[in-house]
């Protein structure tokens, strides 16, 4: 339940500083439970998607790759769209 009234609070629509805090908070509530791989797909997807939505502030890029490297091994599967923001990114 935690997990995804976080989750809740990363996305569009809230404010960029609450946005922040929370892809902080998931990354920390995560690592502080034994998570499921429903947990870790749930939890990669909601970050990955701060990253991909259009038109996205760079503070919210920024805090969600910073989210993702604390993640770890378990961000494994962003690591394509990660490579596609680095040969694309938007605000270079």
């Amino acid at each position: 339940q935690a997990l995804d009234t976080i989750i809740t609070w990363t996305k569009k629509g809230k404010s960029r500083p609450t946005r922040v805090a929370a892809l902080g908070a998931v990354v920390k509530l995560l690592q502080s439970i034994t998570p499921t791989d429903e947990h870790r797909k749930k939890t990669v997807e909601a970050i990955t998607a701060c990253l991909t939505n259009e038109g996205e502030m760079p503070a919210i890029r920024r805090a969600a790759v910073t989210a993702l490297r604390d993640l770890g091994k378990d961000a494994t599967p962003s690591l394509d769209v990660l490579d596609a923001l680095r040969r694309h990114d938007p605000d270079e």
